[in-house]
């Protein structure tokens, strides 16, 4: 029966491997998430304001932003978890 350091080092290397395959995930969607609000930010200059599109483009904007922050969010934490 493995000891209780044994178990905490165990599950620390096996969050240690995860993190690390998780970290190109967040690189691979950050590339298509960049061009999605590059496109909208293009669309926004395009769209009159009072256009009824306007408020798609926004949102697309909006959520894609938010998107990015989660991925960032989650990069931060796989880099302070395979460092720290």
């Amino acid at each position: 029966m493995d000891t209780e350091m044994e178990r905490v080092v165990r599950e620390r290397d096996q969050l240690r491997e995860l993190l690390m395959e998780l970290a190109p995930v967040c690189h691979e969607l950050n590339q298509p998430l960049q061009i999605i609000m590059s496109y909208a930010e293009l669309l926004l200059l395009q769209i009159a304001e009072e256009s009824l599109m306007r408020g798609d483009a926004v949102m697309i904007y909006e959520q894609t932003e938010k998107m990015k922050g989660i991925s960032e969010r989650l990069e931060q934490l796989i880099k302070t978890g395979i460092n720290g």
